[in-house]
């Protein structure tokens, strides 16, 4: 079976390789570079929506570009949920990033089984429908269909019960965090806390990383720590969200995302006000992002993998 994954998180990457390793997986950072790369001939297509609700912009523009006839099986993370009636394809499964992903070889079997089976139908109908015009026999074979319609409207009531069961659970989680913001003595973090902290008052200077690679914060969090105040967020909405009455001299951002990174990095100069801060750009070597696109005035760029040994001193001549 030929999948097509799109994730720009290499750990997700690797987890669904794992899981799926019998298929043929072609991976794609985002819906554009598909669509770049021209890969056809699909089964089914798995979408990673990290990005929330961009994701479902990527997801539609996939959809109309030619990509149509295919199941979408459609990774939504918890923190940046998606709106499922936003996205186009009808043949499409949502499944937790987070908890569901053991599920995905099932899921897997289930769409393209349903897919099968409606192909089948097809022709079943089609060689009925040729037996009834040689024949003049009004007969029309309706259980096939029915059969498929009814796999269809059980996954779609599946998918619409775990998304309502969701969305009941969005506000306590916020409710919680905004509980966590103004407690002042110190706790023990929570997991997404791991991957969003705030500072340990290391230096004087302030210091934004966005970036939801764990390896990538803790190895910044390492080299910079004690040279500014560190913060951390998996993305520029998120940052908003948390640090907003914050200013940051430097703002570290991650582009692995690609295109979702630019997007994120207008949103942090333009929206989240942050004009005045230096911005250190992580780009990634096999797919870097057009940074003449960027607004921003006050940048540098260094090379993700092989160079990040530059920031210590970035952030000390830092202004």
């Amino acid at each position: 079976m030929k999948i097509l994954l799109v994730t720009f998180d290499k750990e997700m990457e690797n987890k669904i390789k794992q899981l799926l390793k019998e298929h043929n997986i072609a991976v794609v950072k985002n819906g554009e570079e598909a669509i770049l790369s021209n890969i056809t001939d699909v089964d089914v297509i798995i979408y990673d929506a990290l990005a929330g609700g961009i994701a479902e912009e990527d997801i539609n523009k996939l959809y109309d570009s030619g990509y149509k006839n295919i199941p979408y099986i459609v990774l939504m993370d918890e923190l940046f949920p998606i709106e499922p009636d936003n996205i186009k394809p009808k043949n499409k499964r949502i499944l937790s990033r987070e908890g569901d992903l053991e599920k995905l070889p099932k899921v897997l079997q289930e769409v393209t089984g349903a897919k099968a089976v409606a192909t089948e139908a097809e022709t079943e109908t089609e060689a009925k429908a040729e037996t009834i015009e040689t024949k003049q026999v009004v007969e029309t074979p309706q259980e096939p269909q029915k059969e498929v319609a009814e796999e269809e409207k059980k996954a779609i009531e599946t998918t619409e019960e775990w998304w309502k069961s969701m969305m009941e659970e969005t506000p306590k989680e916020e409710k919680v965090e905004e509980t966590v913001t103004v407690v002042e003595e110190p706790k023990t973090p929570t997991v997404t806390e791991e991957i969003e902290t705030t500072p340990a008052l290391g230096g004087s200077k302030k210091c934004l990383l966005v970036s939801f690679d764990i390896p990538l914060v803790e190895k910044v969090e390492q080299l910079i720590g004690d040279k500014c105040d560190l913060y951390t967020a998996r993305s520029a909405k998120r940052a908003i969200q948390k640090y907003g009455h914050e200013i940051f001299d430097v703002i570290i951002f991650d582009t692995i995302s690609g295109v979702f990174a630019e997007k994120g990095i207008k949103d942090l100069y333009e929206k989240g006000g942050y004009k005045d801060s230096l911005y250190v750009l992580l780009l990634d070597e096999f797919a870097p992002i057009d940074v003449d696109k960027l607004p921003v005035h006050n940048m540098r760029t260094i090379k993700r993998d092989s160079e990040l040994d530059l920031l210590p001193e970035i952030i000390e001549q830092a202004p």
